[in-house]
Formats: C-alpha cells, structure tokens, sequence
C-alpha cells in the first residue's frame, strides 16, 4: 500500500503514456510502419545476441565431441594397427600393400596397436627450462604414466603423473626429455632434444655425418620408442651443423604448444609384451 501511495502517480503516467503511443502506433499508418522497423531491428538485435551466447555456452560440448570423433578416427588408420601375417615375397619399409598380389593383399590379419583418448589442456607452460602441462583426463579415463601425448600438429609430450581425473604430462618443451626422431626420406634416426631457447625449435643429435640431410627435410617420430607411433610428423629441418662426428640439425616444430587446447593421449595395446624385453 505504501508502494502504491509513493509510486502511483508515476505508475499512472507510464501506464497513459504506452497507451497514448500504443494508440498513436496503432491508428497511424506512418507511424505504424516506424514502430514495425524499430520493433524488427530490436529484436533483431536481441536474438542475434542470444544465438551467439548460446553457441558460445555450447562450444565446449561441439569441441568435446569432435575431439573424441578425432580420436576414434585415429584408431582407424593404419598406421594404428599391427600387422599379424607377414606375406612372402619382398616388400618395402614401411609396408607397402601395392607390392603385394591382390589374391592375398585381403587376407592380411591386422590387430588393433595404438587406442587415442582425447582430452583438454587445462594449464599449460613454455617460458621454463622444464615445462609442464595439465590434461583433465586420468586413471578413471585409461590414462598412466609413459604413454604419450600428440595433437593434430605434432607431437607434444609424455604422461608422467596421474590421479583419478587428470594427468601432469611433461612436455617436449622439457630439458629431461628424449625422443626417438627420424628423416623421413631417408630414415636416419637420432635423439631430439630442447635447449631451453625457442618453444618452437627442437635439436636432433647423433645423426651420423655421412648422411644427406637437406635444409626442409621432413622429421617424424622414429617408431622406436614404446610411447609414440612410428611415422608422426614432428617438424621440418632449418640449419644443420656437425658437431662431434655427428649432424646437430635444428629442427622447426609444427606443433605451436603455446597455442594448444586440446590432445590425444596414446595408448599402446602391446606395451606389457614390449615391456618384456626390459628385463
């Protein structure tokens, strides 16, 4: 009551006042269509405004499902597979079913290799001597330590610790860290490291010096190592020098890991036979 008695009068004047314009509008051709064209542009204005709210709020559902698609997908390729029956006769390295004679190219039985879980990075360094990342995916979700962490563009690191719902991986931009690296085109391996200077260049050492290596030749993961695939692209090569008897070739990464949202964690399936030979 006291409400009314304070604000009545006011409450009147706006009530009369969008009567007088709601029938000025209404009765009035030209002022009906100002009405029309303002009302179409407000709400026009509106609802364009909502749309992009709400496909900002959902983004992170539509990146969470392509993300895992992607690693199903990478599940599928081949080079996610091992290959049981070996046929006679010569082939190149890495196999090529060309070579192969159509009568038995289809009975090649090949076995699942290397499963992809995606996850989100949720921190992430590159500014330090030994940079980390965070991932919000852990045991609950298959994660343990040593298998490795790649993205679309590259490689970017190994899990090193766990608990239920996230995982501490140590990035390639990491003093500690070694990776088994190759020249695609003619399959010298060597150890590739990180200096501590450029998050986007990587060192790969011990290549022997009697080997061709050409400014742009491609680098890509050896196949040596239990964690990564063979055959990832990892970068490309921009200088070289010898060092020690042994090319120290500047490596340029594809991977931009001040940049990246989201991964793959890979899962090798023949680990726990591998891990036989250790002993």
């Amino acid at each position: 009551m006291n409400f009314l008695l304070r604000y009545g009068n006011f409450l009147l004047f706006l009530v009369l006042e969008f009567t007088a314009l709601y029938m000025v509008a209404r009765y009035n051709k030209k002022q009906n269509e100002i009405y029309q064209s303002s009302a179409n542009l407000v709400m026009g204005f509106v609802y364009e405004n909502a749309s992009t709210v709400r496909n900002y709020l959902f983004m992170q559902a539509v990146a969470d499902s392509l993300a895992r698609e992607n690693a199903e997908l990478r599940t599928q390729l081949e080079a996610s597979k091992y290959i049981v029956t070996q046929e006679r006769g010569t082939v190149r390295f890495p196999l090529d079913t060309s070579t192969i004679r159509p009568d038995t190219a289809q009975k090649k039985d090949v076995i699942q290799q290397f499963n992809y879980i995606a996850a989100e990075v949720i921190s992430n360094s590159v500014s330090r001597n030994d940079n980390y990342m965070t991932i919000n995916r852990g045991s609950n979700h298959g994660i343990r330590m040593g298998m490795a962490v790649i993205s679309p563009d590259g490689i970017v690191g190994i899990v090193r610790n766990v608990t239920p719902h996230y995982a501490q991986v140590m990035s390639i931009l990491n003093k500690r860290i070694s990776i088994s690296a190759m020249i695609k085109r003619n399959r010298y391996f060597g150890s590739l490291t990180w200096d501590g200077v450029s998050p986007r260049t990587m060192t790969l050492d011990y290549i022997p010096k009697h080997a061709d290596v050409v400014r742009g030749d491609t680098i890509m993961t050896s196949g040596f190592s239990e964690s990564f695939p063979g055959e990832l692209r990892i970068g490309k090569v921009v200088d070289f020098k010898i060092r020690n008897g042994f090319y120290a070739i500047d490596v340029e990464l594809d991977n931009d890991l001040a940049n990246i949202r989201y991964v793959y964690v890979v899962e090798n399936l023949m680990l726990l036979e591998l891990s036989q030979f250790k002993k």
